[in-house]
């Protein structure tokens, strides 16, 4: 997170963030039924504040 913050604050905040799928970026968890009817995806921490600031999470499938 203070990574990503002194990112936004030198350069601003991005549309989008490429990463791995550590879980630091990714939740692990699987969503529930009631998560998969409704739509929202179980997210990490940090998956969380992106959202609430509008980045979108692009997760990379390799390394």
């Amino acid at each position: 997170m203070d990574s990503f913050q002194r990112y936004a604050r030198r350069y601003g905040v991005p549309l989008a963030l490429y990463a791995d799928t550590h879980t630091t970026y990714r939740s692990p968890a699987e969503p529930t039924m009631e998560e998969q009817l409704v739509g929202p995806t179980p997210r990490s921490q940090f998956g969380r504040a992106l959202k609430a600031w509008g980045v979108e999470l692009l997760a990379a499938h390799s390394p």
